[in-house]
């Protein structure tokens, strides 16, 4: 039976199923679905500003990427979901939202999976408090599907609800070494002597699109960055502490548990440089967008 309640959630969300858009109540996997069953599948997440999705190409890359390696397809299919994402945007109810693309694994024994576009309104994108929290377990990298956006996102998901309910902005995870390994919902960056650190994939890290943007413009911009293992410590020792995600862009870190990381001067001139140039990137690809 539907409710205001129902009704209130479906409010401005439009879905897409293999192409075709349908209401939100009415969007359904089947519980055969291994993505259902055993999480398998992928998932992106893509911000849309102006009724464009912001770093579009990117994000389908990383996407064939994520489905290749979980076996979704054998060829790259990403002009299929260009063309569903244009078809779906003219719908959006506001100009700011989100976009996630689901790709589920399917039934056995055909295995033809379900490919899903949710768009949602942004009502808000605070940039909370600064504050992080550095969950208690551990991931482990070189487990099949880590390293990739998949459905099976437990410790993420988890460890970013522990966070908020304490009145954390975000959670970091460290690998079984105890080292970090990436933020919940987020890349994690040092700030050290005007260079900048983030951990390797290896160590456990997602290919942040925004990560990668920021690496870029590193080099771009004269800031010496590298990618190396970092012991979770370096999180209190360093000059400045920020996170990037494709919603929110880069935050800056102002506590890692209850301790202050306050960023010096000089982080704060790089924090800054990469923050403006950023923001013109971002205006730049939503400005060539077609």
């Amino acid at each position: 039976m539907r409710t205001a309640r129902t009704e209130g959630r479906e409010q401005g969300l439009i879905v897409s199923m293999d192409g075709r858009l349908v209401r939100g109540g009415r969007a359904a996997v089947s519980i055969e679905d291994w993505g259902f069953r055993y999480g398998w599948g992928a998932f992106e997440t893509i911000r849309v500003s102006q009724r464009k999705p912001v770093f579009l190409q990117r994000h389908l890359d990383r996407f064939a990427q994520n489905a290749r390696a979980l076996l979704l397809w054998d060829g790259d299919e990403s002009a299929w979901w260009r063309d569903a994402i244009l078809r779906a945007l003219p719908h959006a109810v506001s100009g700011e939202g989100i976009l996630n693309l689901y790709w589920t694994r399917g039934e056995a024994p055909l295995f033809r999976g379900r490919r899903i576009i949710c768009l949602r309104p942004q009502l808000s994108r605070g940039r909370g408090n600064g504050r992080v929290w550095v969950a208690p377990w551990r991931i482990g990298p070189g487990v099949p599907g880590m390293g990739a956006k998949t459905l099976a996102y437990l410790p993420y998901a988890f460890s970013s609800i522990c966070a908020q309910a304490a009145e954390f902005t975000d959670a970091v995870l460290a690998n079984r070494y105890g080292r970090i390994a990436d933020g919940a919902s987020a890349s994690v960056f040092l700030i050290d002597k005007g260079r900048l650190f983030t951990p390797p994939l290896t160590e456990g890290a997602l290919p942040g699109i925004t990560r990668g943007v920021v690496l870029e413009l590193a080099e771009e911009l004269g800031i010496h960055a590298r990618m190396v293992p970092l012991p979770v410590a370096r999180l209190h020792a360093s000059d400045g502490v920020f996170l990037t995600s494709a919603l929110r862009g880069l935050r800056a870190v102002k506590h890692v548990d209850d301790h202050k990381v306050p960023m010096s001067p000089e982080a704060k001139r790089v924090f800054d440089r990469l923050t403006k140039t950023y923001i013109r990137v971002v205006a730049r690809d939503l400005a060539a967008f077609r």
